[in-house]
């Protein structure tokens, strides 16, 4: 079975969509509302993705994809992934295992209280 790691590549990060489960309505004016932080701000968790993303295949797979991913904050900072997709099932699932074992983040608060916030990224992967 080969084994093959993968790079993300960080220039396609992108957050293309938060929006509060409560409502579609998200208002960031007032000092009591704030988004969702892994520990460490967004930097950290880069680099935790790229350091603990590893998966065995035996597919033949070459070049590069990408990875969507949808995940919640509950209001608690707990992960939970909503939907998952890549070019293998077995990365599919080791992206799924590494966000499923985030450390707890600091939630996004709206009008002061702890709300579960839910977010889409994309990632750029090369295969080596």
């Amino acid at each position: 079975m080969k084994q093959l790691y993968f790079i993300l590549l960080l220039l396609f990060i992108v957050q293309t969509y938060g929006q509060n489960t409560e409502s579609a309505t998200w208002e960031t004016t007032t000092s009591q509302n704030s988004e969702a932080e892994f520990p460490g701000g967004k930097k950290a968790m880069d680099a935790y993705i790229i350091n603990n993303v590893t998966f065995n295949t035996t597919e033949n797979i070459k070049g590069g994809s990408k990875v969507f991913i949808q995940y919640s904050i509950s209001e608690k900072g707990e992960v939970s992934v909503i939907n998952c997709k890549a070019i293998s099932s077995n990365l599919t699932a080791a992206v799924t295992k590494v966000f499923e074992g985030m450390p707890k983040w600091k939630p996004a608060y709206r009008y002061g209280k702890p709300v579960t916030k839910s977010y889409s990224y994309q990632y750029e992967v090369l295969f080596r």
